[in-house]
């Protein structure tokens, strides 16, 4: 009956932990990517739940595999950053936004665009 009840109590923590943990790192990254001739325009927010939460944040360019650039920031609470670069007209490029709200990733769809 002991074990019993330590093997639900122990499962209850790690439900609650998981839960908790959820909904305590809840944020939004979002990469957008337009071109104005042959110049990229690459732009990146990071909003997290709380004012106080650290980011971190990295925004690239990709020509296939290719870096063609990237832009850092960090800062609390909500972030933005954007930066610019010379492409080729014809060509594909995507753009990452990779961010971690205290210290934990933050997931993300790359966008893509040609020139």
């Amino acid at each position: 009956m002991k074990k019993r009840s330590l093997t639900l109590a122990v499962l209850l923590l790690l439900v609650l932990s998981v839960q908790v943990h959820g909904v305590w790192y809840v944020a939004r990254a979002t990469p957008s990517l337009s071109f104005s001739g042959t110049t990229a325009q690459c732009t990146g927010r990071v909003i997290a739940d709380n004012d106080d939460d650290a980011i971190k944040a990295t925004l690239t360019l990709w020509d296939g595999s290719k870096v063609v650039d990237s832009w850092s920031s960090s800062g609390t609470g909500s972030l933005s950053l954007s930066g610019s670069c010379t492409v080729s007209k014809g060509k594909k490029y995507t753009l990452t936004l990779d961010a971690t709200v205290n210290g934990v990733s933050i997931s993300q769809r790359p966008t893509s665009g040609t020139c």
